[in-house]
């Protein structure tokens, strides 16, 4: 052939006439002048002389024939297809058959495609599985001969169908309108559903359910879901479900009594308690003082879980209110009936220290039950007690119940009251007037405190010579054992003054204080320098 006249058939498909068949290769003939050959194995079986094919130019062989092939025909008519498909943005049918880490692998004419997640809807809630098998309206968006790679999208073929209809239906949408749904995403507070056009509201955990149960109890992904519009506000879309469903509250009450036990399953917590499921759709309240009766149990965290299956009392049904009252606690009785007749009053008990707080000592009363014993109830003289340093949880200590409170779930024990009280013992000697031996345990500017056994008095500074002296410790020293006439006595304050200097008397009436303690009394010129005083 003269190259000069040779038409550039390169990479066309031609209609050619078979002329000759061999066991090696099938001539063809075309456009009249054009020869051309394919391999054998290539063509069908039953290929004979005059058939007319459908041919593929490759290129010009050594023999000057136009080398070409039948396989390639059906490959180069779908790239044609695909490219025109691109170039005109005509919409194509692919199918989507699996999915992938970043969206869907598609069938697109019998070649792998991809549709990458963002080009599957408009939407931020895509439910991918529901695409996969079916055969969806797509656009060619990329297309390479080169490497096979198809990237293809269902959401710019639907944009404009799409963009029309989701336009139309906001300029209709009110409240009251009913729709039915589909669910494209579950979340805390509740459920986004598409109604149509790719137009999404949210339905609050609050409408979805009459017993604001968790919405992935309620809806699944992808399910259908009856809803009516609430309101529309900034483009904001609010929908309810429960509005279109029998409010199950009014029958579910009827069958409920209070006093009853009945299974149920917490739902949720607050800082007042948590909540529980009785029913269908049916919650009420266990109050944190309805947990327990250890008064150590102040949150229900502290001995519940979410989903735990538990019995609970039903205490209160106010059905104006739609409330429900729950006990946990009352499910088994109040156990400080019990502690009553275990631990009477004025009974003396070794018990285990159990905790140990600021004001006090919490003892173990068994069940999980604690009895407090106040600091105050420790020691007769002292409260200024380090009560960590002299008490260690789990030491043993004796103690006397003083009191039990069965509703208010409170025990009341102490220790210093298995002796008797120094201050009575004290003052039932009628030591007023009477001289004791006394141990100096402090000094200070105004006297001296002196203990008599477990009482403790003030030697005022006055009281401690004839004469006036320059400070207390020229007279007394801590540690000395000295010599004391008892002259005053506060009962109500529970003090007494004592003196180193007066004689033993007898007072004028039993019940009555003699002069003398108002001399023992500090003044503010006891404690003025020698040259303010007033003088004499």
């Amino acid at each position: 052939m003269n190259n000069e006249e040779i038409r550039d058939y390169i990479g066309e498909i031609v209609d050619a006439r078979c002329e000759e068949v061999s066991d090696k290769r099938v001539v063809f003939k075309f456009d009249e002048v054009q020869w051309a050959f394919v391999p054998r194995g290539e063509c069908p079986e039953d290929i004979k002389k005059g058939d007319v094919l459908a041919l593929y130019v490759d290129g010009i062989a050594k023999n000057g024939m136009w080398a070409c092939s039948i396989d390639k025909v059906q490959i180069e008519q779908l790239y044609r297809q695909i490219t025109d498909a691109k170039r005109d943005n005509t919409d194509i049918q692919v199918e989507a058959i699996g999915i992938e880490e970043n969206g869907l692998v598609c069938d697109v004419m019998g070649l792998a495609g991809f549709m990458p997640l963002r080009e599957i809807e408009d939407s931020p809630h895509i439910v991918i599985d529901s695409y996969v098998g079916q055969t969806i309206k797509a656009r060619v968006l990329k297309f390479s001969q080169t490497d096979g790679t198809i990237i293809v999208s269902h959401r710019a073929a639907m944009a404009d169908q799409l963009r029309e209809s989701r336009e139309k239906l906001l300029s209709q949408l009110k409240p009251e309108q009913v729709y039915e749904g589909t669910v494209k995403q579950i979340v805390d507070f509740g459920a986004f559903v598409d109604i149509g056009a790719g137009v999404e509201g949210l339905v609050h955990r609050s409408n979805l359910s009459w017993g604001n149960r968790d919405p992935a109890e309620v809806v699944s992904i992808g399910s259908k879901l009856k809803v009516v519009v609430l309101s529309v506000e900034e483009g904001r879309i609010s929908l309810g479900h429960k509005q279109l469903i029998d409010d199950p509250w009014a029958a579910a009450v009827q069958k409920l009594t209070v006093d009853s036990i009945v299974d149920g399953k917490v739902t949720t917590f607050a800082n007042f308690g948590a909540y529980v499921r009785i029913g269908d759709q049916i919650e009420g309240l266990v109050h944190n003082s309805e947990l327990s009766w250890d008064n150590g149990v102040r949150s229900a965290k502290q001995i519940l879980k979410l989903g735990d299956e538990i019995k609970v009392k039903i205490i209160g049904i106010d059905e104006a209110r739609r409330r429900i009252s729950l006990s946990i606690k009352q499910v088994s009785g109040n156990p400080w009936e019990a502690v009553s007749q275990k631990y009477p009053v004025g009974s003396v008990q070794k018990l285990k220290i159990a905790s140990i707080a600021d004001f006090g000592l919490f003892v173990d009363l068994g069940d999980g039950l604690r009895g407090l014993i106040h600091k105050n109830d420790l020691q007769w003289n002292s409260n200024n007690i380090d009560l960590n340093a002299a008490y260690h949880v789990g030491d043993e200590i004796e103690c006397k119940v003083l009191g039990i409170d069965i509703e208010k779930c409170r025990a009341s024990l102490g220790v210093k009251q298995l002796s008797s009280d120094p201050w009575a013992d004290f003052i039932a000697q009628k030591p007023l007037g009477k001289q004791f031996e006394a141990t100096i345990r402090k000094t200070a500017k105004i006297g001296a405190f002196a203990s008599i056994g477990e009482v403790s008095g003030l030697i005022h500074i006055s009281e401690l010579s004839e004469v006036r002296v320059p400070s207390v410790e020229s007279v007394v020293h801590v540690g000395q054992t000295v010599n004391v006439t008892v002259i005053g006595i506060d009962e109500d304050r529970r003090r007494i003054n004592l003196s180193l200097i007066a004689e033993p008397f007898e007072p004028d009436a039993p019940d009555e204080i003699p002069a003398q303690e108002d001399a023992a009394k500090p003044t503010i010129a006891d404690i003025l320098p020698d040259e303010l005083k007033p003088k004499a």
